[in-house]
């Protein structure tokens, strides 16, 4: 029984081991999505082939760890800094979609609209 808990008590600390240095890569992975979330080609394989995991990896650790999967992650994201742009500046909608990474202007629209229930212009005409 001694043993038996001994064993128990070194795969529990694997396992946080492992837990805290997974957290590790999304949270440095999440920093980079901050400082890179204009980059027009900034994708899952990107980030993972930074990270020097596979994408299908970086994928599922990335919607454990954040509830969240990958794309819908940097579209909120996006989402944010343009709702923020809109807000402060003066710069035409396709000039802000551009700013945080979306350079079709329909495409930015039809995203910001379904994440805030209103288009770009008719936000800014209520900020």
């Amino acid at each position: 029984q001694f043993c038996f808990r001994i064993v128990s008590m070194i795969e529990e600390n694997k396992s946080s081991v492992a837990a805290a240095r997974q957290a590790r890569v999304i949270e440095e992975i999440k920093l980079y999505l901050q400082e890179h979330y204009a980059n027009p080609g900034l994708s899952l394989e990107l980030v993972s082939e930074r990270a020097g995991l596979s994408s299908g990896y970086v994928g599922k650790l990335f919607k454990q760890v954040t509830g969240s999967n990958f794309n819908d992650y940097v579209t909120q994201l996006r989402m944010e800094k343009a709702k923020e742009l809109l807000s402060d500046t003066s710069m035409a909608v396709a000039q802000v979609g551009e700013r945080v990474g979306i350079f079709n202007v329909s495409y930015f629209s039809t995203l910001f609209k379904k994440k805030y229930g209103m288009t770009p212009s008719q936000f800014r005409e209520q900020a």
